[in-house]
């Protein structure tokens, strides 16, 4: 359902249909979905309990602490990915939506049952390590992919969902104890959201926590195999088991780590925040500022060449020949620019033009004055869209 929705919006429902119908139609929708689960929970209160949790042992601490650890890690990877894919390798529109929608689809596969059940741990461990190794030579090399390496990294992607998830599935309690798995697997979708958008722009200068991620998997899946109540494996068996976790950590790791930090060397200044992440560098007499993976702007620091517009932005770019073009003597410029970059158009300025720079990501300058349009008030906020804060508020409040 969750992957029908997602795929169906930006192709079916947003295209056909108007944003006031869209929201009428949710909101009536949302009524009908909560007179059914209360009606489901009056039912299911009311109703025999051939199960009582009593009658169930409680499951290993090791196992609650793995439902709340692997969607965590998993979310984690899902944001970290989709984060440098869309500011580092692609900037496509609904990029997004592949990782999530293959995402969905792991849960999916791994949820099957009977004849459908396509986890099966003798083949995809071996296909989660190659899937990190192949994740490792397509992420460290060049942030620029082709087409085809791009689908071959979305495939390694799904196939770590698969066995984050796949994994999450074989620790799975009794039914007596499956509302306290799901609440417990949703806590952990959540907190890996927050540690991404709250935590890491706080405590990294730069998106770390993909290579951490990557590093720290195998460990992962080692924990989950370990505390498996249903495996079953002799000691030598268990040894080579535990010296191939090592070896592809060592790899995998050493080389993502490595490969990242060696991106911080000659760093001037690095900023992180919501946007993403910024650093200057200096190569030679060329200062670059690159966002993400990719660079955004050059000055040449040499003597007398420091207000000279290069790279993109030179005199014989595009850009160049209009400012040539709409330069007339004895006439100032009036000029906005949206997005600031490393500011070289500004360069083109003469006394008496004016120049609007529109940046959304201000502070990641540290731009002391800013001018803002329009501010708007919390309350005309809540009163222009109370529908929206009042479903927030009960959704909440179903939940609890």
């Amino acid at each position: 359902g969750s992957l029908i929705g997602l795929l169906g919006y930006p192709f079916v429902i947003e295209p056909n249909m108007g944003i006031h119908v869209q929201t009428y139609v949710w909101s009536v929708l949302f009524v009908l979905w909560s007179i059914l689960m209360i009606g489901l929970g009056h039912r299911a209160r009311s109703g025999d309990r051939p199960h009582a949790i009593s009658d169930c042992p409680p499951p290993p601490a090791a196992s609650v602490f793995l439902w709340l650890l692997l969607p965590f890690w998993s979310t984690v990877l899902l944001i970290a990915v989709t984060q440098h894919i869309a500011t580092s390798v692609a900037s496509v529109p609904l990029i997004w939506v592949i990782p999530l929608a293959l995402y969905l689809l792991s849960y999916v596969a791994v949820t099957s049952e009977g004849r459908w059940q396509f986890y099966q741990r003798k083949f995809a461990v071996p296909l989660f390590f190659l899937a990190l190794y192949v994740i490792q030579l397509l992420l460290v090399p060049s942030p620029i992919l082709p087409t085809l390496l791009l689908v071959l990294l979305w495939c390694c992607v799904f196939v770590m969902f698969f066995v984050l998830h796949g994994e999450l599935w074989r620790h799975k309690p009794a039914a007596p104890l499956l509302s306290s798995f799901y609440l417990t697997l949703s806590a952990g979708g959540a907190l890996g959201s927050l540690f991404v958008a709250v935590a890491c722009p706080a405590l990294f200068q730069s998106q770390a926590e993909l290579p951490l991620t990557l590093f720290l998997a195998p460990l992962l899946l080692a924990l989950s195999c370990a505390t498996d109540p249903q495996l079953r494996l002799k000691l030598p068996f268990a040894g080579m088991m535990l010296a191939l976790f090592l070896v592809f950590l060592y790899i995998n790791g050493y080389g993502l780590l490595s490969a990242h930090y060696q991106n911080f060397t000659s760093v001037l200044a690095a900023r992180r925040n919501f946007y993403g992440w910024a650093r200057v560098i200096q190569r030679g007499n060329i200062r670059i500022i690159i966002d993400g993976l990719i660079d955004h702007g050059f000055q040449d620091r040499t003597p007398g060449n420091q207000s000279r517009p290069v790279s993109y932005f030179g005199p014989n770019s595009g850009i160049g020949r209009l400012f040539g073009w709409k330069r007339v003597p004895g006439k100032p410029l009036n000029v906005a620019v949206v997005g600031l970059g490393a500011g070289t158009l500004a360069t083109y300025g003469r006394p008496g033009d004016r120049f609007l720079m529109v940046e959304i990501d201000a502070r990641k300058y540290r731009m002391s004055e800013i001018a803002i349009a329009r501010v708007e008030s919390v309350w005309k906020l809540v009163r222009e869209y109370w529908f929206h804060f009042a479903s927030l508020i009960w959704i909440i409040a179903f939940m609890l």
